[in-house]
């Protein structure tokens, strides 16, 4: 079981606790056994590269961005 604890950054500095409900823990669990499956992979074969890698992604300016420099050239 994981609880989160969450503070005010400022007063009255209330506090609240969350945690998981029984589907997103068991989620969560397996997610984590399997990033360690793969973390011991990549131990043993010293290995560490992700097939991401491998690509290349098209990335974009925000529109409000584009819109600005558009309006202003």
């Amino acid at each position: 079981m994981f609880i989160f604890a969450v503070v005010e950054t400022k007063a009255p500095y209330r506090v609240r606790a969350f945690q998981y409900d029984q589907d997103s823990s068991h989620i969560a669990n397996e997610q984590r056994l399997q990033l360690l499956t793969d973390l011991a992979e990549c131990i043993k074969t010293g290995d560490f590269s992700e097939d991401a890698e491998k690509e290349i992604v098209s990335i974009s300016l925000p529109n409000w961005e584009k819109q600005q420099w558009l309006q202003n050239n």
